[in-house]
């Protein structure tokens, strides 16, 4: 499954649309997702957002042995997408440290 986080852009063809940071974590937790691509901002109070989807897979990749979805951003927020790269850059290191990778 591809999921799509996002509360005003249409959604892509083939891709699971999902409004809210809740939906996309069950969807995540429940180990089927793919490949998932997030916005930032989702015009909710702002501790809910595509970061905390990436804060969530973050903390699942240390705590748990998650294996990720291939994850993307297509946030217009410049400051949101580097909060949100700056995860996926510690998300990637973890997995190279797990990997055995230097």
């Amino acid at each position: 499954m591809k999921v799509y986080l996002d509360d005003l852009r249409p959604c892509p063809d083939g891709w699971v649309l999902v409004t809210t940071p809740e939906t996309a974590i069950e969807l995540l937790g429940k180990g089927n997702v793919k490949e998932i691509s997030l916005d930032y901002d989702l015009g909710l109070d702002d501790m809910r957002s595509g970061y905390m989807v990436a804060l969530w897979i973050e903390e699942q990749v240390h705590y748990n042995d998650f294996v990720p979805p291939k994850i993307s951003l297509h946030t217009a927020n410049p400051v949101g997408r580097a909060r949100m790269e700056w995860v996926l850059r510690s998300i990637e290191r973890m997995l190279e440290a797990r990997n055995g990778d230097s």
